[in-house]
């Protein structure tokens, strides 16, 4: 015969054991079944963390503002203690300004590293912005897993105050004005 042992708990990452002791199980003639050999499982219901870490361009006037012309480097991490190295591409990656979106791809986005490891700092280098606005990056769900299956959840740049980067693509309007003066006489 089998028989199914379910275990509830609301423990998020642990070691589950079973065995069943001898003499626990008689058959019709009393008899007690032997030990059973001991099964491990490992449960783990811990999502990937991902984490933004900074944000800067390379704009010497002004590190929070960035123009087209600018580059601008995002950091961030993941962690996991049974992480699974992923790669990462821009499918994975929204871009917006201000209330717009922004295209996405190779076109504006460079990644650091094609395999992302546990820990590692991964830096996203983001050119060619248009528009203006409060820049924000997102890392969609799902772009990372440890080996039980879990995915991260999705994470914006505004989750880190401190990342604070404006883009401001509209060039200052100077007007014509008159000056007015008395020449001396």
């Amino acid at each position: 015969s089998s028989y199914t042992a379910v275990v509830n708990t609301e423990a998020s990452e642990y070691t589950q054991t079973l065995s069943i002791g001898a003499s626990v199980c008689t058959d019709s003639a009393g008899n007690g079944n032997t030990a059973s050999n001991t099964v491990s499982v490992q449960i783990d219901r811990v999502k990937p963390k991902v984490e933004f870490l900074s944000a800067t361009t390379n704009n010497s006037i002004n590190s929070n503002y960035a123009s087209k012309n600018h580059n601008i480097t995002v950091k961030f991490k993941v962690t996991d203690t049974n992480f699974k190295n992923t790669s990462l591409t821009t499918d994975g990656i929204e871009l917006a300004v201000g209330n717009n979106s922004h295209t996405s791809d190779s076109s504006t986005i460079s990644i650091s590293q094609s395999q992302i490891t546990n820990g590692a700092e991964v830096t996203l280098t983001l050119h060619n912005i248009t528009g203006d606005g409060k820049l924000k990056v997102t890392l969609l769900a799902n772009q990372f897993s440890d080996t039980a299956g879990n995915g991260n959840d999705r994470i914006e740049s505004t989750s880190n105050s401190s990342i604070n980067i404006t883009i401001d693509n509209t060039k200052p309007k100077v007007t014509k004005s008159s000056i007015t003066g008395d020449n001396g006489n």
